[in-house]
This record gives structure tokens, sequence and C-alpha cells, in this order.
């Protein structure tokens, strides 16, 4: 019984949508689901607007979980595998996935997944990913950039500074820098680029904005 977790609502309910068929074939067997959505299986979240949204998604919702999971069962599954890492990495959302897991995570089966360079909301990280080495996990680095194209990883290498590192041999289209004065110009812009792609028969599911 195999759970994929991850943070974010959509991304979680995307993936669930491309592989509903394997998930129905595999007889309930495979779940799909983020880690407040999981949560909210066992306590709830009716009184959310009472608190800083930050604090009662950050803290209340896992010190509920907690002590739900103290004197009531929850469901395991025998493998988990964790997604956008850097943002579950923290002490207690780590506590939380440790009461799903068959074993635990010391001894239970687990892939966690994380990019430092996307961490944005996460000033915990560090303090989750101590966590999880005292374990002593098995670790692989991916060194190579198989997101992008040349173009795209050098252009956002001088826009950020961030190094790109090796990046996976496939050219591209050279990068457009449209700038905008204020959000209406930007949205005014924003819609004319798109009107001009459709207008190429570029189909609107393989647009990303």
């Amino acid at each position: 019984k195999v759970l994929f977790l991850c943070y974010n609502r959509l991304i979680s309910s995307y993936l669930g949508h491309q592989m509903a068929k394997e998930v129905r074939g595999l007889g309930g067997k495979l779940e799909i689901t983020n880690f407040h959505e999981l949560l909210s299986r066992y306590i709830s979240f009716n009184d959310a607007s009472s608190y800083p949204s930050h604090l009662f998604y950050s803290q209340i919702v896992a010190e509920r979980f907690l002590e739900y999971a103290s004197s009531h069962e929850v469901d395991k599954y025998d493998v988990v595998f964790i997604d956008e890492g850097q943002d579950l990495l923290r002490t207690n959302y780590l506590m939380c996935i440790d009461e799903f897991l068959s074993h635990g995570l010391k001894d239970g089966s687990w892939y966690l997944f994380y990019d430092d360079n996307q961490n944005i909301y996460n000033s915990a990280m560090e303090e989750g990913l101590r966590l999880l080495e005292e374990l002593k996990p098995a670790r692989a680095t991916l060194m190579v950039n198989c997101r992008n194209t040349q173009q795209i990883a050098t252009y956002n290498k001088l826009l950020t500074g961030f190094e790109h590192g090796e990046v996976i041999k496939i050219n591209g289209e050279q990068v457009n820098r449209t700038v905008y004065q204020d959000s209406r110009d930007m949205q005014e812009k924003l819609a004319n680029l798109v009107k001009s792609y459709l207008k190429q028969g570029i189909k609107p599911g393989e647009i990303v904005i």
C-alpha cells in the first residue's frame, strides 16, 4: 500500500487526475494526496479562520493530529513517497508522516524528493533535514538539470545568479523577455501573448503560466 504525498493541493489533484486509471487498477493500493487533506480526514479544520493562516496550517493542525493519533488508529502505508520535500521538511510534519508509515520513518520505507533552491516558505527546513539525517537515510543527488533547455537554464542563471550545473543537452527556443509597468500592463501583455500562441495552433493545455 503506497502513499504519494505532496504539499500543494493543485499538484496532488493534477497527479490524481493524470493517474486515475492506474489508481483504479491497483484497487486502492496507491493513494495520491496532499499533506493537509490527509490530516483533515482525522481532525477538524472548521475553525481555521479563527487563527492566522500560517500558524494554523504550519503548527496547530499538526499538533491536533498528533494528539488524535496518540489515542486512535490511523491508516498505515507500506511505502511513502514525499514530493515537494522542501515544503514538508518540518519536524512536526515529519512526526505526522511517521504515524502513517508502517515501521515509522526510522525503520520504514520512504522516499523524499526536495530542491532547496525552491524553498520559499519553509524557514524550518534545515531542522527537518537534521531530523532525517539522524535516521541515516541513503542520499542521492540529481546532478543533471533534466527540466530545462540549455537556453532556459542559461537565462535563469543570468537572471537569478543560481548556478545551473550540468544541463541535459536539449536545444530550444531563445528566451523572450517582456517588460511591464504595472499589474494591469502585465495582464494585458500576458493576454496578448496567450492569444498569439493560440493563433499559432498551440493548444491551451500546452501553455503554462
